[in-house]
């Protein structure tokens, strides 16, 4: 028994020792990074990961839709390999009653069955430069010129960013670090005739649902396949049927041999949004509002999703993806309150606060920064509630009436008498694909959860009174007017809006009661916004200086700027972690997981039969590890966030050993505090993916590029 204390207590050092807080910026490692992923275990140099002058990794890795996640090109003709749910939205857009690809799967066994994806993207990061003099020299031309629009930022960015792309060639965007210290233009090259290659079933993709997400350990083959496909002389292209499979620049080496404990990881991608130098007050804000909102309508609103799923396939097919997408960000910001409350955060970043105070006896450019960031926060803090819930409740649950918004734009044509054909027809264009995956007696049950909430938790001065009467008319009853609004808009079923297309009048929309409701509420939120703007500007001005005065007092600590979905790497090692006295997890799962966890009376945990079998019979193959087992997982304490999910996972060496795609329980408060002890990235293990593409699905055409 000592010698198992002993070994657990090594196992907890090690994770210690390696966690390594940051999202790194790409093209700086050289400065910052190298010589700490080398002590850890690196045995890459720096042009193997970032080089302008030949191929190296970066070519590999892409941002999927402009950076809503992260893929890497995984052979030599295009296949681009990403989380499954970076890829469910495509899927279910794709599923019906008759081609279920959700439950199912989608496996194509050719080219020729490849299935298009329209508006999907992939971008590839051409190269990174450093334009901070040349945007401060335009900020100063603005600020001599008596410019103070809260826009001035992006008329400066567009102005470098046109010019660059004149002189390159490529898209360029323009993005700014701690908050205007640094400026950087990156520079892109973006495809778009992508095409879906690989999706695993749901008992396999999504297994465990709400329950497992946010958690460990997990078993998840959270993969899918796409390829690239371009021009015959390798350039981006609209979709076109002569189009051939892009060959990238580089390819990521896979690696077969498995992971262990200890084993130098990094991760690299489009990590989307972090907050590590919020003010006490701003996460006060995010705890008490934004989160209060999210949790408070979300609860209720997807309970009544689920039930209605659970009852019919038709709707779990239409609504699947509107559910996994309300409910990821809801459960994380359960999560979020939970950690930001349990590591005591808003505490520890009074106590940096206390810091700067002293500091700024020095640095008298700082002195009432900390004061006047408290005193517009408090005075905003009422707006921002009834925004927010207005957010949640209307737009968050009501899918007619968020599509009634497309109405408000046809209404200003109308006023205005001029031609509306191009309105009209972008309307009949999204009212085929609203009406494919919409459910009038589902949407009429959590528009009256949202409207209840939106009257319950919004300062009725925010309420407009047209709002007020109507829910009189209806005598307080919130189910009766969800039903007047929806049963009596145009909007009603496709039929009903068609017909109205086909015949405009003003009128008629003036008087349809979906469109009143969102022109009222949305005039009054704009009305709020007016009045909290100078609030805002104040906040902003206030937060800069407080992130630039944390950094001066921290000058001799290395510090990473928070991510803005821009290429960052961020390293680490395999292990596991004690949340909690008495307990340990190990850092990797097995196969064992799902069965142990399968349930037939429970969608989120119930395999398929023929799976169950193949997992009893442990024909694993080549995919075993030396003890028999095929891991699922593992987990590792690199420091990613949302827009992570699908990075590749790389050892030592740079060849791929999984992808990133969760964040465990304890990691929660992460986009704002990073905790070295408990942050987990959760990865599903690369000989997993390649067991499901090989010995479930069969995929023989696949495998040959990928261990080619």
């Amino acid at each position: 028994m000592k010698k198992i204390y002993i070994v657990l207590a090594l196992l907890l050092t090690i994770t210690r020792a390696y966690a390594d807080e940051g999202m790194w910026l790409i093209n700086l490692i050289s400065q910052y990074n190298m010589s700490q992923m080398e002590n850890y275990g690196l045995k890459l140099s720096v042009s193997d990961i970032y080089d302008l002058n030949k191929s190296s990794i970066k070519d590999a890795v892409v941002a999927l839709d402009h950076g809503s996640c992260t893929a890497s090109f995984v052979s030599n003709r295009g296949l681009i390999m990403t989380n499954n749910h970076c890829a469910y939205d495509d899927v279910q857009k794709l599923s019906s009653l008759d081609h279920d690809y959700l439950k199912d799967g989608f496996w194509a066994k050719s080219l020729n069955e490849e299935i298009t994806i329209p508006g999907k993207s992939i971008s590839i990061l051409i190269k990174v430069e450093d334009v901070t003099d040349l945007v401060n020299a335009k900020i100063k031309i603005e600020v001599d010129k008596g410019n103070k629009s809260i826009f001035m930022m992006r008329k400066i960015f567009k102005h470098v960013e046109k010019s660059k792309v004149k002189e390159s060639g490529y898209e360029v965007c323009v993005n700014s670090t701690f908050r205007g210290k640094q400026y950087f233009a990156y520079y892109y090259q973006t495809f778009n005739d992508i095409r879906l290659v690989s999706s695993p079933p749901s008992c396999l993709g999504m297994f465990g649902g709400d329950t497992d997400n946010w958690n460990w350990p997990q078993n998840k083959a959270d993969f899918a396949i796409y390829r690239v496909y371009a021009s015959a002389d390798g350039k981006p292209n609209k979709y076109s049927k002569d189009n051939k499979p892009y060959k990238p620049k580089y390819v990521l080496p896979i690696s077969t041999k498995g992971v262990k404990n200890g084993d130098f990881s990094m991760v690299i991608g489009y990590p989307g949004s972090t907050h590590r130098y919020k003010s006490s007050f701003a996460i006060e804000e995010k705890i008490n509002v934004k989160n209060l909102s999210v949790i408070t309508v979300r609860t209720e609103k997807l309970a009544a999703i689920k039930k209605a799923m659970n009852e019919s396939d038709d709707i779990r097919i239409k609504y699947a993806s509107k559910y996994f997408n309300s409910s990821n960000y809801w459960k994380y910001a359960i999560g979020e309150n939970k950690c930001l409350k349990d590591y005591d955060v808003i505490n520890k970043r009074k106590t940096l606060e206390n810091q700067l105070r002293q500091y700024s006896k020095h640095e008298k450019k700082y002195i009432g920064v900390l004061d006047s960031l408290k005193k517009y926060y408090t005075i905003r803090a009422n707006f921002r509630k009834s925004e927010e819930f207005f957010r949640e409740s209307i737009f968050g649950c009501s899918d007619m009436l968020l599509f009634a918004m497309h109405l408000k734009g046809l209404k200003m044509i109308l006023v205005k008498k001029k031609p509306q054909e191009a309105k009209v027809k972008t309307l009949k264009r999204n009212l085929k694909t609203f009406y494919k995956d919409y459910d009038l007696e589902l949407d009429k049950k959590i528009t009256s959860i949202g409207l209840r909430n939106y009257f319950e938790n919004t300062d009725k001065k925010h309420i407009p009174s047209i709002i007020s009467k109507i829910l009189k008319d209806h005598n307080d009853n919130y189910d009766d007017l969800a039903y007047y609004l929806l049963e009596n808009s145009i909007l009603h079923d496709a039929n009903r809006l068609n017909n109205f297309l086909n015949h405009i009048n003003l009128e008629v929309l003036l008087k349809d009661p979906a469109f009143v409701i969102v022109d009222a509420i949305t005039k009054a939120i704009h009305k709020n916004r007016l009045t909290s703007r100078k609030y805002d500007k104040k906040i902003r001005t206030y937060a800069t200086k407080y992130t630039h005065g944390i950094l001066e007092m921290q000058k001799d600590k290395q510090l990473a700027p928070d991510a803005n979905s821009t290429m960052r790497i961020t390293y680490g090692t395999l292990g596991g972690y004690s949340p909690k006295d008495g307990v340990f997890y190990k850092c990797q799962s097995t196969t064992d997981g799902y069965l142990q966890k399968n349930k037939i009376d429970n969608p989120e945990f119930r395999l398929d039969a023929d799976i169950k079998e193949m997992l009893e019979k442990k024909d694993f193959g080549r995919y075993k590890a030396k003890d028999g087992k095929l891991y699922t997982g593992f987990i590792a304490n690199c420091d990613i966030t949302g827009g992570n999910s699908g990075s590749p996972v790389l050892n030592a060496k740079g060849k791929m050993i999984g992808l990133a795609y969760d964040g465990n329980w304890e990691s929660m408060a992460g986009d704002i505090y990073f905790n070295p002890e408990m942050n987990k990235t959760v990865c599903v293990d690369i000989r997993f993916i390649l067991w499901v593409i090989d010995k479930y699905a069969n995929q023989k055409y696949i495998m040959k590029e990928l261990l080619n």
